[in-house]
This record gives C-alpha cells, structure tokens and sequence, in this order.
C-alpha cells in the first residue's frame, strides 16, 4: 500500500508478509524508485513512436516530391510531343502554302510588262507583291517553328521587329489577353534572323 513516511514525508510503497506467529517482514521502496522503470519504459515507448512518426512523415514528404517531379516530367515529355506534332503539321502547311506563293509571285511578274504604263494596276501589282513577300516572311517563320529552315541573320531594327510582328502575336494571344505595344525609341539595331526573332517572342507570347 502506499503511504507517507513519518520522518521525511516520502510517499513509499509499503508491503508485508507475515514469517511465522512473532515475525512480519516490511518491505517498503520510495516513489521514485518503484515508478523510475515504468517511467523509462514510457519515455523508450514515446520517443520510439516520435521517430517512427518522423520517419513516415519523411516518407510521406518524399513520396510526393517524387510524385511531383514525376507529373511535371510527364508534363513536359506530353508539351514535347505537342510541339514535335505541331512542327510537323507546321512544316506541310508552309510547303503548301509556299507553292501557292510562288504561283502569286510568278503571276504578278508576268504581269508587270503586260501593264506598264497603267498606274492604278502597277499600283495592284504593287501591293500584291508586299503581300507576297509579307507571305514569304510568313513561311519562314512556320518553317522556323518546325526546325526545317536555316538562319538568316542581317541587320535589323529591333522596334521595327515587334511593330511588324504584332498583328501575329495578337492573333496568337487570344480575345482574352491584351498584346500591349511599349518600344524604346532608340532605334536599336542588332544582327539577327528576323523570323527567328519573330518566333522567340511568338512563343513568349503563347
């Protein structure tokens, strides 16, 4: 049973067997010694548990990381296989629409001599040739975009790059997205290929 010592104030466990008639034996243990071992045995149990909840927890973190890591890599191997089938389809249109382009071109210069003097039909034919070369420019970048074209860079002024290739890249955007025009006005100039530039920033916009 447990009880205070009379001395010292100590809670004991207290316990007694009786010997013979004229014999009792009393045994007693201070608070702190019988609890010390269920008290150790707790705090092995509770550390125990707190590591093995760690341990799952790590686990757990881990696994959706590399669930994460897994879902963007399909991700991005899904938007490569959309570009590589789009470059394709690109390619063809551009041939297609190339041999159009060569029958309009070859038309309009047939046609020149045939109208010389005849100024609002020179001025027809005029504009059918910027058309014709605003095609070109056109095909050369679907043929970029489809990795079947080599680079051209020149010399060309950067302002007039985005200016002449806004109409696609608003097309590109969308309805919902807004294309805002915001040019430095130094004129800066630089040597590269316009319709790869065009395409650079047609996939920034997209």
């Amino acid at each position: 049973s447990w009880g205070a010592s009379p001395l010292d104030g100590i809670r004991l466990l207290a316990a007694y067997r009786r010997v013979d008639d004229n014999l009792v034996m009393l045994v007693t243990m201070n608070e702190d010694d019988v609890m010390r071992p269920w008290k150790d045995h707790a705090l092995f149990s509770i550390g125990s548990a707190v590591v093995l909840l760690a341990v799952i927890g790590a686990m757990e973190l881990l696994l959706a990381r590399f669930r994460q890591r897994e879902a963007r890599a399909k991700a991005l191997l899904d938007r490569a296989q959309r570009l590589e089938a789009t470059g394709r389809f690109a390619a063809g249109i551009a041939h297609d629409f190339g041999n159009v382009v060569r029958v309009v071109r070859s038309s309009v210069t047939l046609l020149r001599p045939m109208l010389a003097g005849n100024q609002e039909a020179e001025n027809i034919l005029l504009a059918t040739s910027q058309a014709v070369e605003t095609s070109r420019e056109m095909i050369d970048q679907l043929l970029l975009f489809a990795g079947n074209r080599e680079l051209s860079p020149q010399p060309s002024n950067l302002d007039e790059l985005v200016a002449a290739g806004l109409p696609i890249f608003r097309q590109a955007a969308g309805p919902l997205t807004s294309v805002v025009e915001s040019l430095s006005g130094t004129r800066a100039s630089c040597l590269i290929d316009r319709a790869q530039f065009n395409a650079a920033i047609l996939n920034l916009v997209i």
